[in-house]
């Protein structure tokens, strides 16, 4: 999910000064889920998002991912460990492995 998150919110902020103040270390490899910065980054980025002038943008990033959902969510490279079974789908809602 956070891949996919991310991958629609730098669509979505596309061509804008917020993408370069709120985005660029989202290139850097994947931080852990409990990481503040991260937590304090994502509430930065959904209150961009919310922006009722980005509506458009927002819906042709998520229409965008619909339609072409290998770019925001694959398989996990490394499966990591999980002590409950069955909830790591490849795709979120799926009930696939």
């Amino acid at each position: 999910m956070r891949r996919a998150w991310e991958r629609v919110a730098a669509r979505a902020l596309q061509g804008s000064e917020e993408r370069a103040r709120i985005l660029p270390s989202r290139i850097a490899p994947p931080r852990r889920a409990r990481d503040g910065t991260s937590a304090a980054t994502d509430r930065d980025t959904a209150e961009v998002l919310l922006d009722p002038e980005r509506a458009d943008d927002v819906r042709a990033a998520l229409r965008h991912a619909r339609g072409h959902r290998s770019r925001y969510m694959w398989p996990w490279e490394h499966t990591p460990h999980q002590h409950r079974h069955g909830i790591l789908d490849d795709e979120t809602g799926t009930g696939r492995r």
